[in-house]
């Protein structure tokens, strides 16, 4: 279980942790269980996409007073090539940059009082898709403005614990908001809902790995669960964390039954996530899968249930 999550990366289950994941794909009897994560509120991810006649796309971001660096990930789509330009607060602009590979710029905006760091990546080193970097350092409070040379685009900026609250995207997307590694294929990604009243919880990470497959895949309690603290107290927490820590324990005794049960031979990751998935509690009135429940609601004893048929092989000893 791995809890913790990044807002960097393009969201496509392609940074470093997320592909070494991936390489347990070929390994049976184990399987990593991932949060979600608790960003999908946060206003952090902007989505856009180029309206006809229209050649540039402006996104507003409203920087809080004390935010002294705010760092900004655009990522666009293969094989169109993009480019940026930036509006202050107070009316500096910087001209349309031109994207070349490598290219890097440092900007005084003498007015606003602000330095912007800009670095362009035309293609990426995994992913092949074009990123920029932008860094404001000492940005004024108020409306900075990104312009937007591009068919369609997503920019994320950094987990709400590095931000001051008021550091938004002015028209923000929710979906798309899985922190890595949560988004890779193999990882069972968690999200969490409030098991005593059956509501899904309202901050967790949502969408799909910009269409390449649904996430996440389970959802399971997080909301209000108490357990042992460091102190030997007991505590109560809030997170898809504490689903992942729960999808956890959940796999952990599916495996000691697999290894109990190994006439059925040990199961691969893909195998055990597909076993979950077909089992999972689903509401009726919804379509699965989806952004925000995955596959639906993890559960154990179904997901055993198509084995307790009659003649069951028996186990024979080591």
């Amino acid at each position: 279980m791995i809890g913790l999550g990044s807002g960097n990366g393009g969201h496509a289950g392609l940074t470093f942790l997320e592909r070494y994941i991936e390489t347990m794909r070929e390994q049976a009897g184990r399987v990593v269980s991932v949060p979600a994560g608790n960003e999908g509120n946060e206003r952090l991810h902007y989505f856009g996409e180029m309206e006809e006649s229209v050649d540039m796309k402006q996104v507003e971001i409203n920087v809080a007073e004390g935010q002294e660096t705010l760092a900004i990930e655009f990522w666009g789509a293969t094989p169109t090539t993009f480019a940026i330009g930036l509006v202050s607060p107070q009316g500096d602009r910087i001209d349309r940059i031109p994207p070349r590979f490598g290219e890097e710029e440092l900007v005084w905006l003498p007015v606003a009082r602000s330095t912007v760091y800009v670095a362009y990546q035309l293609t990426e080193t995994f992913s092949g898709d074009e990123f920029v970097f932008i860094r404001l350092i000492n940005p004024t409070p108020g409306i900075w403005r990104i312009q937007v040379y591009a068919d369609e685009f997503n920019l994320w900026m950094p987990l709400r614990q590095f931000l001051k609250p008021d550091t938004y995207f002015l028209d923000a997307e929710p979906d798309n908001t899985i922190t890595s590694p949560g988004n890779a294929e193999i990882a069972m990604t968690m999200t969490a809902y409030n098991h005593l009243n059956g509501s899904f919880y309202a901050s967790a990470g949502r969408g799909e790995i910009l269409g390449l497959q649904t996430k996440p895949d389970l959802a399971a309690p997080g909301v209000n669960i108490s357990g042992p603290g460091l102190r030997g107290n007991f505590v109560t927490r809030t997170g898809t964390s504490v689903a992942a820590a729960h999808s956890a324990g959940v796999m952990a005794l599916f495996l000691q039954w697999n290894i109990e049960n190994y006439n059925l031979g040990l199961f691969y990751p893909k195998q055990i996530q597909s076993l979950f998935a077909k089992s999972a509690v689903r509401d009726s009135d919804l379509e699965y899968p989806n952004r925000i429940w995955g596959y639906g609601i993890m559960n154990i004893e179904r997901a055993l249930d198509d084995f307790r048929v009659t003649g069951f092989p028996p186990r024979y000893p080591f």
